[in-house]
């Protein structure tokens, strides 16, 4: 059995940006903390502000995932949730005396 089976594959941070002139980020904290704990549920997750106006989810699971991608509109303001383009991913270098 592969040490990898238990594994649920999704991506972990995810952009909410919105579609109009009205910024996400410029909501208030307490309503956008509102509607995602109606959202994705009770589990902590992590909300950052960029300063394009977008927000920056760090979830917890592929369910949050999977209901995040559904929404289309976000504290009253038309939305687009995608994966973030690095932090979903790794990048480095492995080296090897015995390959050399």
């Amino acid at each position: 059995m592969s040490s990898f089976a238990g594994w649920s594959l999704f991506k972990k941070f995810m952009v909410i940006s919105s579609k109009g002139f009205a910024k996400v980020a410029d909501r208030s904290p307490c309503k956008v903390h509102k509607k995602m704990k109606s959202i994705l549920g009770d589990e902590t997750i992590e909300v950052t502000k960029l300063g394009s106006g977008d927000l920056i989810i760090e979830l917890k699971s592929k369910d949050q995932a999977t209901k995040l991608g559904a929404i289309a509109t976000f504290v009253d303001i038309p939305v687009t949730v995608s994966p973030h383009k690095s932090l979903n991913s790794s990048k480095g270098v492995i080296r090897s005396r015995d390959l050399r």
